[in-house]
């Protein structure tokens, strides 16, 4: 039996900085179906074209899988980074 995971973050981080996030939500869907979403992606500029993004979505996704998502759907939502910079710097 797995457990079932409402909200998830992960984030990116390259020599101490934060450099990426994703944001994701779970919940029943139309009360037959546990989904998942990814909700927000986020790669700061100069780190774009790494596989940063990849990685972020890859892990998500295998995290809401084993936490018992029948299914994952993609629904990104564009925020600048700025907005998130400050719970990032950990």
């Amino acid at each position: 039996m797995h457990q079932r995971l409402n909200t998830l973050a992960m984030v990116a981080f390259h020599e101490g900085k934060c450099v990426g996030t994703v944001v994701c939500k779970m919940g029943d869907h139309r009360n037959s179906t546990f989904r998942g979403y990814i909700a927000m992606l986020v790669v700061i500029k100069p780190y774009r074209g790494r596989g940063i993004a990849t990685e972020l979505v890859t892990r998500s996704i295998q995290v809401m899988m084993e936490s018992g998502c029948e299914e994952v759907c993609q629904v990104l939502v564009g925020v600048p980074f700025g907005l998130y910079s400050s719970k990032c710097s950990m």
